[in-house]
């Protein structure tokens, strides 16, 4: 079972960055409100600031105009902007991560 648009902006967003066997991996194991919080941050993380090529958290501020006007996607309100967070920081933890293997391997 899909779970339609949600579904396909996650599949792209895994495609463009060449992990569609994590994509696969993964999938079975999302439910469609869990897939439309993966989406919602990655549209949130879409707009987030970098300093020196590294990803700044999402703003609150940021976090709290989605929910505005795109609701919390069946999540408590404060639940949400917590699930957002835990994404936020293991994203931004993987993305240093890759940066200082980048870093290692050219010197």
């Amino acid at each position: 079972m899909g779970y339609g648009n949600a579904e396909e902006a996650v599949r792209a967003m895994y495609q463009s960055s060449g992990a569609m066997d994590e994509f696969n991996k993964l999938k079975p194991s999302l439910s469609g409100k869990q897939m439309q919080l993966v989406v919602a941050f990655n549209r949130l993380s879409c707009e987030r600031k970098l300093e020196q090529g590294a990803p700044l958290q999402i703003k609150d501020r940021d976090i709290h105009y989605y929910q505005q006007h795109n609701g919390s996607h069946g999540y408590a309100p404060d639940l949400f902007v917590h699930a957002i967070r835990s994404i936020d920081a293991e994203y931004i933890t993987q993305r240093c991560e890759e940066m200082r293997r980048k870093m290692k391997n050219r010197s």
